[in-house]
């Protein structure tokens, strides 16, 4: 039905004299009785109508009569051709994908394992829980084998024992026959330590769990140590601290027990007693207890404490301490980088090296690519040296540049270990699939510095691939064996 009025818009004197303005109206219920509209499309037009289902559509824009009808005509034929082709309904996924149920049920069942382990121990049943970690393990062998760590410890083992090592070619000077063992052993040493604490949290016996994850080789860094440097080193690092002890003549037993126990916080620690896990403890081996390097303002301040002396008693040592590629952005850091530097323009002497090392992560967040950018527009006061993590003679030749610059200068430095790899989570806990592809998971977990410093070893000559797969052996035995006396140990039960 049409209606027709004076309308209120264009048209000058003209509008208040002629009925211009339009008015049409489409009764839902007549429509459908008379079957001019199927009763479901006039459901779906029950929300543009009046409460007496009555359709309405006005114009008046147009200066004649006309215009506005067929405006009207223009308007209802749009609204019957939504209803008439109403738009698909989204189909909702309920819940979670298959994947993500996988992933929920792994995990259940991982920590049901771990919880079930803590649990009260009957000594007079006959089917007791296991008891020590060697029985935890030997129950959860089946599990375990599916940890990442330890797929990948296997394939390290098989590609000793095959001799199908990747190699690198590295622009560097090559190590020495004693220090490339050296590499090696801290290498191995550190990466089996690793994933025994991935095997120990499992089973309820290990509380710390970030290991070096692909950064292994920063064991050269230790070659270029000399006696009195300070070292405070993040937990990725470890490396560099076997490597120094091993130079000192210590034994690579006592130094895995020694880690093994601050793994599992056994009473015996002889760096924190069991309080907490601490890297460091030895001779100038600070202790570090976090990760966000608030070790930091500490190595800068020993450093400027040795260049206050007097001339005839400095000791020309160097403080190194080192970083991830996140805890750059600490106001720990900020704070040292910046004193560092502000000393080095007022004349006073700062030889400290900080080691800065880039898997582009951060704990559980991606690094998008940020450190370069970091050091371009932060860190001019500081002389810059870089190197590739996965090059082991790399490492060695960058960081002896470093070092040797900040003892006979007096001035800060800064080495930037580039390109490592962080090849698995950066603890127990961590959930890379929230942050990551799962093809960039798994391209992250294939790619091994160590293996292919090995390889390139072998490829040198300076050791063989049937010697370096029985040192693998007895250092994962030594590792294993560590473990399980370290978690029979008393534990501290007050604070």
């Amino acid at each position: 039905d049409w209606q027709f009025s004076r309308a209120s818009g264009p048209g000058g004197q003209h509008v208040n004299k002629v009925n211009t303005r339009a008015e049409l109206r489409l009764d839902l219920d007549r429509a459908t009785d008379t079957a001019a509209l199927p009763r479901a499309v006039a459901d779906r037009l029950t929300k543009h109508s009046t409460k007496e289902r009555i359709v309405v559509v006005a114009a008046q824009t147009a200066r004649t009569q006309k215009g506005n009808r067929e405006a009207c005509e223009a308007k209802l034929a749009e609204l019957l051709e939504e209803a008439w082709h109403p738009p698909k309904a989204r189909k909702l996924r309920e819940g979670i994908s298959k994947d993500g149920k996988r992933a929920r049920t792994a995990d259940k069942r991982r920590r049901r394992d771990v919880k079930s382990n803590r649990g009260r121990v009957d000594y007079f049943s006959t089917s007791a829980s296991p008891t020590t970690l060697a029985d935890k393990r030997l129950k959860s062998a089946k599990e375990l084998a599916a940890l990442p760590e330890v797929v990948a410890a296997e394939t390290l083992r098989q590609q000793l024992a095959s001799g199908t090592l990747p190699t690198q070619t590295s622009s560097a000077p090559p190590l020495d026959a004693d220090q490339t063992k050296l590499v090696i052993d801290a290498g191995l040493a550190t990466f089996h330590l690793h994933v025994e604490a991935r095997i120990a949290a499992y089973c309820g016996e290990g509380f710390y769990t970030i290991g070096p994850c692909g950064e292994e080789l920063l064991g050269a860094v230790g070659l270029v140590l000399e006696d009195g440097d300070g070292a405070a080193l993040h937990y990725r690092h470890l490396a560099t601290n076997v490597v120094r002890a091993l130079r000192r003549g210590d034994d690579l037993e006592d130094l895995l027990l020694a880690r093994a126990r601050g793994y599992v916080v056994s009473g015996a620690d002889p760096a924190c007693g069991g309080v907490h896990c601490c890297v460091g403890g030895g001779t100038d081996d600070w202790l570090v207890t976090s990760t966000l390097a608030s070790q930091a303002p500490r190595a800068v301040g020993r450093a400027l404490a040795d260049a206050f002396k007097p001339r005839r008693r400095r000791e020309r040592r160097v403080e190194y301490v080192s970083v991830g590629d996140g805890s750059v952005n600490n106001a720990h850091f900020l704070s040292a980088v910046n004193f560092a530097e502000y000393c080095a323009h007022r004349g006073a002497g700062m030889p400290v090296v900080f080691g800065v090392a880039d898997n582009d992560a951060s704990i559980s967040l991606a690094g998008h690519g940020w450190l370069p950018k970091f050091i371009e527009q932060r860190l001019g006061g500081c002389k810059i040296y870089t190197c590739d993590g996965s090059d082991g003679s790399d490492v060695f030749r960058a960081a002896a540049e470093a070092f040797a610059y900040a003892r006979s200068e007096q001035r800060p430095a800064v080495l930037v270990v580039e390109d490592l790899p962080r090849r698995f989570g950066h603890a127990a806990t961590d959930r890379q699939e929230a942050y990551l592809s799962q093809t960039e998971i798994e391209g992250r977990r294939a790619r091994d510095p160590l293996a292919g410093f090995i390889g390139d070893a072998v490829e040198r000559g300076v050791l063989d691939a049937a010697t370096v797969a029985a040192r693998n052996d007895e250092i994962a035995r030594a590792a294993r064996d560590a473990f399980d006396a370290a978690a029979a140990e008393p534990k501290l039960d007050d604070r």
